[in-house]
């Protein structure tokens, strides 16, 4: 099983999904990848719910914006936006919002604040709470 942090990437262009992915998968992390909102319910249904989300924020945005959290309640979202400094057209419903730079630093540090995971990458949890609970532990 993996133990990586999971992260669903719902974003149309391509080139992006797949740039994300790899930059994800070389700081630790595993990615789901889905093209739009559908594709994404797919995935959650037969890969269980990630732990984390990023989608553009134009998708989060307008009369849809609360398609993230009725597909993955609870789940934190990270909004990749053009600017962070400017006024939105629409509440944007999101964790985290990280400007759009090439540098993916930023998203890399905004996943593991809001996983709540060590800043090293490693995809270790800063604490003792886990998502996913040692089966050798009881929890009665």
């Amino acid at each position: 099983m993996d133990k990586r942090p999971c992260v669903l990437i719902v974003e149309k262009n391509p080139r992006v999904r797949d740039f994300l992915a790899r930059e994800l998968a070389g700081e630790d992390f595993c990615a789901l990848l889905a093209r739009d909102q559908d594709h994404a319910a797919l995935l959650v249904h037969s890969n269980g719910r990630p732990d984390a989300l990023v989608c553009d924020a134009e998708s989060l945005s307008g009369q849809d914006r609360r398609w993230a959290d009725a597909l993955c309640p609870g789940t934190p979202v990270v909004a990749l936006v053009y600017s962070v400094s400017g006024p939105e057209d629409d509440p944007v419903c999101a964790t985290a919002l990280v400007e759009k730079t090439g540098d993916l630093r930023p998203l890399v540090q905004a996943l593991l604040g809001v996983l709540n995971l060590d800043q090293t990458g490693s995809g270790k949890k800063a604490d003792s709470g886990t998502r996913n609970p040692d089966p050798d532990q009881s929890q009665d």
